[in-house]
């Protein structure tokens, strides 16, 4: 999904492994998420992530403001 948004420009190019790091962080934060006990990991918690944390990360502008 990351290799396909600098593909298409959305994001700039990293190298493949900031790339990989960069994939893994999603499914860690939902993980321990869970393992702490907080609760369901809901959808808006993954659009949190992805916004404030990922997009960020990668240098996207603010998609949100």
């Amino acid at each position: 999904l990351l290799r396909r948004a600098v593909e298409r420009g959305e994001a700039p190019a990293r190298s493949d492994a900031a790339v990989a790091v960069l994939a893994e962080v999603v499914p860690a934060m939902s993980t321990q998420r869970l393992a702490a006990g907080r609760g369901p990991v809901r959808r808006a918690f993954f659009v949190q992530v992805i916004d404030e944390v990922l997009l960020p990360a990668l240098g996207v502008p603010d998609a949100a403001g």
